[in-house]
Formats: structure tokens, C-alpha cells, sequence
């Protein structure tokens, strides 16, 4: 990649960690059902956390956004760990040397997944850090890029609200009387 090139994304990249919102619409859209390597070398799918609220974290070691994000992640991490209802996965958009030497020089504990150009294309990724969050029906119901301290605060509020969510199954349905006929 040309210098060039390569200062024109990482401006992009630092842009976004300025304009960090919510910017999920109010229309749901059904989360991409991934299939990735854990950094343990596990395979990883979205759809046995269907039922469960999912944060999905877009990073990488060399993007100084996402490792500005880590701890907040990291402190996302402590504060759902005991609720079953509730994952964070990492997904990390690099190789795996380079992911399982950041991620155990900074002690991560979450789920962390080697990433492709497929899942983060389904999930519209145009810069990282990107974060997405699924709600209990699989439904992507919120969405960051970029990076800024006070974004910890509007996830919490997100998070709260998906898990606070309740999902009523629908009733089976009885079969109709049959009536006599005399």
C-alpha cells in the first residue's frame, strides 16, 4: 500500500473515532451468521448466541482507535461477565500471531475471533474500531465506528435496554373444535 493510500485510511479511520454514535436505524436487520477461528484455533458461530445479546468489537492491534477501545471493551467484559444472557466477541482483522501477542500482552479475556473480508463486508464495516450489537431475537439493533471515551456510556444504555428485552414466544397453536353435525 502506497504512503499515500495508507495516510488517507488511517485519516479516515481517526475521523471515525470522532464521530462515534449509534448509528443503527430504526429498522432491524438480521445479523450475518458467522462461522470464525477462535484465536485458540475453535470454531466460532454467531447462531448458538441467538437468545442472547452479542457485542461484536471490529479491531486490530496496529489501529490506534481500536487499541484505545480495548479497555472499554475490556471493562464492558467485567462489568456483563456474570449475565448467561450476555457475549462480547472480538473480532480481530489481522493475522493470528499478530492478535494472540496483543491480546495476551494486554490480558484480554473475552472471546476474540480472526475476522475476514466476508463477515465484515455482511456487517458493513468501513473503518475500525466498529461495534456492533445483536439483540436477543439476532437482530442488529446497534452500531459504532470509531472510537471516544464517552461511547461506553451509550453502550451501556444500548446493552441494558437489549437485555432488559423480553421475547414472548408465540402460543402453539390448539387445533380447531370440530363441530357435530347432526
Amino acid at each position: 500500500m502506497s504512503y499515500r493510500k495508507k495516510f488517507i485510511f488511517l485519516s479516515l479511520l481517526f475521523m471515525g473515532s470522532f464521530f462515534s454514535k449509534n448509528l443503527c436505524a430504526q429498522a432491524s436487520v438480521s445479523a450475518y451468521q458467522f462461522s470464525l477461528k477462535s484465536v485458540k484455533g475453535e470454531k466460532v458461530e454467531l447462531s448458538p448466541y441467538r437468545g442472547k445479546v452479542v457485542f461484536l468489537d471490529f479491531w486490530a492491534s496496529w489501529c490506534p482507535p481500536c487499541k484505545a477501545s480495548i479497555p472499554f471493551v475490556s471493562k464492558l467484559y467485567e462489568k456483563y461477565k456474570g449475565n448467561k444472557d450476555f457475549v462480547i466477541i472480538g473480532i480481530n482483522m489481522e493475522n493470528i500471531s499478530d492478535a494472540q501477542k496483543y491480546i495476551s500482552q494486554k490480558d484480554i479475556k473475552y472471546l476474540n475471533v480472526i475476522g475476514d473480508d466476508i463477515t465484515a463486508r455482511n456487517y458493513q464495516v468501513r473503518g475500525i474500531p466498529t461495534f456492533i450489537l445483536i439483540d436477543k431475537r439476532g437482530n442488529i439493533v446497534g452500531r459504532w465506528v470509531g472510537f471516544a471515551d464517552s461511547i461506553y456510556d451509550e453502550w451501556t444504555k444500548s446493552i441494558d435496554e437489549a437485555l432488559a428485552e423480553v421475547i414472548k414466544e408465540p402460543k402453539p397453536k390448539t387445533p380447531a373444535r370440530r363441530r357435530r353435525r347432526r
